[in-house]
Parts: structure tokens; sequence; C-alpha cells
């Protein structure tokens, strides 16, 4: 299982195959457990319909960006202010290669 350090808490990062119970019952393409520090991101959206490459790299960014609020005490991330924050970091390069490689190892 790959690890990634957000703000000095080693998360891991579990990519499955398909959703699990956790992700279907709550409409979930990806989730962030902050007790376990775990990120499980699924290669398949909840209608069994494969991920790309690119969506994979999203649902990661997304995740690290609520692991990083909470991190830090900023609970009150919701999705709308997640979705943005990802689209300014796919232009920063450095974090976009370092979530691009996790991905490649994956």
């Amino acid at each position: 299982m790959n690890k990634i350090n957000i703000v000095n808490v080693d998360y891991d990062i579990e990519v499955i195959n398909e959703a699990d119970d956790y992700m279907v019952k709550n409409n979930l393409q990806a989730y962030c457990d902050y007790n376990e520090t775990k990120i499980t991101i699924s290669r398949k959206y909840i209608d069994g319909t494969i991920k790309t490459h690119r969506i994979l790299i999203i649902d990661l960014l997304h995740e690290i960006l609520h692991a990083y609020f909470y991190e830090t005490g900023t609970t009150e991330l919701n999705n709308e202010l997640a979705v943005e924050c990802v689209s300014m970091m796919m232009i920063n390069q450095d974090f976009l290669k370092k979530a691009k490689d996790i991905i490649e190892l994956i």
C-alpha cells in the first residue's frame, strides 16, 4: 500500500477495483478515513464504469485535500470547494506529478 505524508501524518492510499459498501451507501467515488489515516479510491464508478487515469488522479487530489484540511483543523471543506481546490492543484505541476506517481505505482 502506498503512503503520502499530509501535514506530518502518513496516510495509506488504497485503490480498490470496485466501489465498496461504504462508497455505494454514501454515493462516493473515493473517501478519506481520518481515524484509520487512509484514503480509499475505487478504479470504477458505482455503476461499474471504469475510471480514466485522469479521474483517479483527481479523486486522489480531492481526498488529499480533505485530509489536509482535517489535519490542519479545518473540517468544513465541502465538496464544491474541494473540486475548486483540486482544479487549482492541477495547475501546480509538482503536486500533479506526485499524484501521478502515486497512481502509477498502484
